[in-house]
């Protein structure tokens, strides 16, 4: 599914919201949101055949699914499907056709993505899908058939149903009555598209929840996104605003595994977290105001403010350990693992055990080896030439990394700015920058690097998103930038983007920093 700009931006932002609301840090905070997801954590899966039904209900226990696929004009090479934490992926044939085989115990919600693009689906255990579809008209060619095929054709056509529904003006830049209306009118339209299909009342059901928590994270995030596109940054909700969130069902057992309910949270929770925090820390006089450093711009604090807040918002435990363990999940993901003891301390005291518990503890020792001065985990490309060079070929200079794609438009967002950097320390020989590609498709890459004229160090890698940056480094979002020290360390593997102009002083710095012989 791609939709015109604006709302390719919006989707992106909205498909894992920033954690807090503006302050001072707007520019920061909007770019660690704008990216191309992985969506690995989004949503919950296994391998399966047999007929479809209404199995998520009996409790029998992991039955076989399937999805076999055949793509006309792929833009890409390989099939995933992305469910909670797991991803199932497969190379494409030469006939551009691909087969998928998983374990399933319960119905769940899943992106199947094919090359750059993704559509939503759904699946029970035991169903068994075929897919079709062209990929140069990604939406308007895909089609099912088999066991499923009815609840999957209706979560492909919704995805179209709903970018038409909205306007050519950038919602977040309405005011709040013009935008409450519109989103409300839109919810109310794919509602009743939902009641018109006739689908099984489980699938109905669930999905209303779906519905619903979309809407409301749409509506959570109004405020914050309102204050950056309409440039606004004193913008407050009015005092009724935020009265939405309590026609919610918060503590629906579904909730536990669905990706829009703990974006919805997270948006929620952030503002609210922001607003606690500016009561508690109001300065008492003038000097303490000009000394004080706000709590909204410590993300430490704030995030453990949110955790608190889960406690005390949502009585489902299992959604509790859920939002617990996602704010600690969000705090690897945009601040990197410097300062996350104190809150995996607090997720460890409150977890559940159960595989979820132990994906996000491995997840959480996997950054901790990810820290300034730790090893740089080595990753190797080629050149548009054929000739291949790895991060270790690199030691003894500064290396600024670029991970991006070039069907990603944040990455492509950057590229001006960081050729303004490649000028800047063109001749030094003390000094790489390095773009790192993990493209699907080969010739797409070599071709932009040609069109473009890309300066630096270009190189893809291969395997995409399973590819050895992407796990090494923990990347589920471009683009993302690092820094790697002359000694072969990591200075900082969550370092800020080319347009935030901090990067050509970060790297004086850093490459003045001595290699110890070997």
């Amino acid at each position: 599914m791609m939709l015109p700009n604006p709302f390719q931006a919006l989707r992106q932002l909205a498909s894992r919201p920033s954690r807090f609301p503006f302050s001072s840090t707007v520019a920061r905070r909007m770019q660690k949101t704008a990216v191309c997801l992985m969506f690995m954590s989004l949503l919950a899966f296994a391998p399966g055949c047999a007929s479809g039904g209404d199995e998520e209900e009996t409790g029998q226990g992991p039955l076989r699914t399937v999805l076999v696929g055949t793509i006309t004009n792929p833009s890409g090479t390989n099939a995933s499907i992305n469910i909670a934490d797991s991803v199932y992926a497969t190379e494409l044939d030469a006939e551009g056709r691909f087969s998928l085989v998983f374990d399933l115990e319960q119905a769940e919600y899943a992106r199947i993505r094919i090359g750059p693009e993704f559509t939503l689906a759904y699946f029970r255990p035991g169903d068994s899908l075929q897919l079709r579809l062209d990929a140069t008209q990604f939406d308007l060619t895909l089609t099912y058939s088999g066991a499923g095929s009815d609840i999957n054709t209706y979560m492909a056509a919704k995805m179209v149903r709903n970018a038409a529904l909205q306007s050519e003006t950038n919602p977040y830049e309405l005011d709040e009555t013009a935008f409450v209306q519109q989103a409300r009118e839109r919810q109310d339209k794919l509602m009743a598209d939902l009641d018109a299909e006739g689908l099984e009342e489980y699938f109905t059901q669930r999905e209303k929840l779906e519905l619903e928590f979309t809407w409301a994270g749409e509506m959570a995030n109004y405020p914050e996104y309102h204050r950056y596109y309409a440039s606004d940054p004193t913008f407050e909700p009015s005092d009724g605003f935020w009265n939405f969130a309590k026609q919610l069902d918060l503590n629906n057992d579904w909730n536990v595994s669905s990706s829009v309910f703990e974006s919805f949270a997270s948006s929620y929770l952030g503002a609210l977290a922001v607003k606690e925090a500016a009561k508690e820390n109001a300065p008492e006089n003038a000097n303490e105001a000009a000394s004080a450093t706000p709590a909204s711009e410590d993300p430490v604090a704030l995030s453990l403010k949110q955790m608190d807040l889960v406690k005390q918002t949502f009585q489902n435990e299992a959604i509790q350990a859920k939002l617990v363990g996602s704010v600690l999940r969000d705090y690897l993901r945009y601040e990197g693992p410097e300062g996350a003891a104190p809150l995996h301390e607090r997720y460890a005291a409150s977890a559940i055990p159960g595989p979820e518990h132990d994906e996000l503890e491995k997840l959480y020792r996997n950054w901790q080896t990810l820290g300034s001065g730790k090893p740089a985990p080595d990753f190797a490309g080629v050149r548009p030439d054929g000739t291949r060079v790895a991060l270790s070929d690199l030691k003894g200079k500064a290396v600024y990394v670029d991970v991006w794609a070039t069907w990603c438009g944040p990455c492509r967002a950057e590229i001006p700015a960081l050729a303004t950097l490649q000028k800047e320390f063109a001749g030094d020989e003390s000094v790489v920058l390095m773009s790192i590609s993990v493209d699907d498709n080969k010739d797409d890459w070599q071709a932009m690097v040609a069109e473009e004229q890309l300066g630096g160090l270009q190189i893809f890698t291969d395997g995409a998103w399973q590819s050895e940056v992407v796990k090494r480094y923990q990347i589920d979002g471009i683009p993302r930038f690092m820094l790697i020290a002359p000694d072969g360390t990591i200075s900082d593997v969550q370092a800020p983007r080319p347009t935030s102009g901090k990067v050509a002083d970060l790297l004086r710095a850093l490459k003045s920093a001595t290699v110890p012989e070997s």
